[in-house]
Formats: structure tokens, C-alpha cells, sequence
């Protein structure tokens, strides 16, 4: 299946992008799209080595890129890990998503039904006493207000609304110091347990052009891939990047530091 390309719609978008590279001294202005998606899970593999997961957002668009689409329903952070297992790009429609929750906060589907059959769920796991509690944790759980048509998950090709980082304590620790270098404030934590990945973590960069950090849930570890060791980051693309060349720059200073003391 094909999504059309962000940069074919509107020139732009294209030309507030290629402005934003070029001012982190990247260089992208002759590369198209395919090209500049690759040479930055490039630098995250280089400095960080890992993949990111992009995400892009699509409301009744007709869909014209290389993608592929679930052979059953899966979980959202199922499909973050297919992704990252099969390097392919997924394109996942309301009936792609098995979990009643993220469908919710994705804006494919919303009722009083949905909300209250989560809640209860949540009130049979002994994670609140009562079911206005676990509404209220619901509602208050970021969503995307819309008719959503589909979220496309890429491992290449396209220029992502937003990145889904799967990091080491450790590699956490570097994200915020070169976030805080380059933005100039604090990475907030606002951690919740309830839709935490597909929600708390993922949906709000859209809502708010936030970071989105999540610790998992008991779901979204079991089937989404994400080992004890890890914790989930969501950022939107404009500030991963400017994180990117902050976080090269630091490695790139440490790196002489050490040869020169040595």
C-alpha cells in the first residue's frame, strides 16, 4: 500500500522542514524525503544505537506508500515491535487494532461503551476501587480528537510526525541532557498507568508537541517487546532532530576531551 508523500502536499511544510535541517547544520536540502528519514535513523543508530519508530497520523487521506498492513488485529506497541523486528513499514486502520483502549486514544472509535468496558477492566485487575476512578484516569489520558483514518509505523522512508525510542536507563540519562542543551528547559515527566504507551506516551506529542515517556504496562511488555531494561520515549520529529545534533555535538566534544587529557 502507498501513503502520498507529506512534502508532495504542501510546499510549505517541505520548506519549514528544510529550513528547520538546515539550520542543525544537517544538509538536507538537495535529499528528498526517503533520503532524509534514513540519514537520521542513521544518527540515532550511530550515536545511540538504536532504531526509532516513526509515527504519522492520517484523517481520510488516501494512503500511496510502501507499507504493509497486519495479517490479524495486534495491539498498538505489538505493532511498534513488529516494526522494529521486520524493518518494515505497518499501516494500521481501525480494524488493524485489537485493544479497545487505543483505539480510544488513536480517535478511531469512542463511546461510552468503550470507556466503560476499559474501566471495568481496569476495576477486575484491582488497579482502581471503583469505576469512576478508572473513568477519570481515562479521560484524562491524552486522545487525538478526530476521526482518525490510520497511523502509519515506519522503520524508513517517510519523515515522522512523531519518533518511538525503546531506551536504556542509560541512553535516557543522554536524550535529556541534550534535550535541556538545546530547548533550554526541563524534560517533564508526566508518567501515568493507564493507555501508557499507546496514550500517555505516543498520542501526546500530538496533542501537546511534548515529550511522551512511558515506563510500559504489564500489556505493552508482554506483547509490545519492551524488555525490563527499557522505557519508552516518544518526541516529536522537530525536536528529536534538534536533540539529535545536540546529543552528536556532546559526544563529539567528549570525545576530544578524552583524547586530549589522554
Amino acid at each position: 500500500m502507498l501513503i502520498k508523500k507529506k512534502f508532495e502536499k504542501s510546499s510549505s511544510n517541505q520548506k519549514h522542514y528544510i529550513n528547520f535541517l538546515e539550520g542543525t547544520n544537517y544538509q538536507f536540502k538537495l535529499m528528498d524525503e526517503v533520503s532524509i528519514s534514513n540519514k537520521l535513523i542513521k544518527e540515532f543508530q550511530e550515536l545511540l544505537n538504536l532504531t526509532p519508530v516513526g509515527v504519522n497520523l492520517y484523517f481520510n487521506e488516501d494512503v500511496e506508500m510502501d507499507s504493509e498492513r497486519p495479517d490479524e488485529p495486534l495491539r498498538f506497541c505489538k505493532s511498534v515491535e513488529r516494526v522494529l523486528q521486520t524493518s518494515r513499514n505497518m499501516l494500521l486502520t481501525k480494524e488493524d487494532i485489537s485493544c479497545p483502549a487505543a483505539k480510544a486514544v488513536w480517535g478511531f472509535e469512542e463511546n461510552d461503551r468503550i470507556l466503560a468496558y476499559c474501566a471495568d477492566k481496569l476495576v477486575e485487575a484491582r488497579r482502581f476501587n471503583d469505576e469512576g476512578s478508572a473513568i477519570q484516569a481515562l479521560m484524562d489520558v491524552p486522545r487525538i480528537r478526530g476521526k482518525t483514518h490510520s497511523v502509519l509505523l515506519s522503520a524508513s522512508g517517510v519523515v515522522p510526525d512523531v519518533y518511538v525510542f525503546y531506551l536504556r536507563p542509560v541512553e535516557f540519562m543522554l536524550v535529556v541532557q541534550a534535550y535541556q542543551r538545546v530547548i533550554i528547559q526541563p524534560m517533564l515527566l508526566n508518567v501515568t498507568g493507564v493507555t501508557p504507551v499507546c496514550g500517555n506516551c505516543t498520542v501526546r506529542p500530538y496533542v501537546t508537541n511534548e515529550i511522551g515517556i512511558s515506563f510500559g504496562c504489564e500489556g505493552s511488555r508482554e506483547y509490545g517487546g519492551i524488555s525490563d531494561d527499557r522505557l519508552v520515549l516518544d518526541m516529536p520529529f522537530l525536536k528529536a532532530v534538534s536533540t539529535l545534533r545536540s546529543l552528536a555535538e556532546m559526544i563529539e566534544t567528549e570525545e576530544r576531551l578524552v583524547h586530549f587529557v589522554a
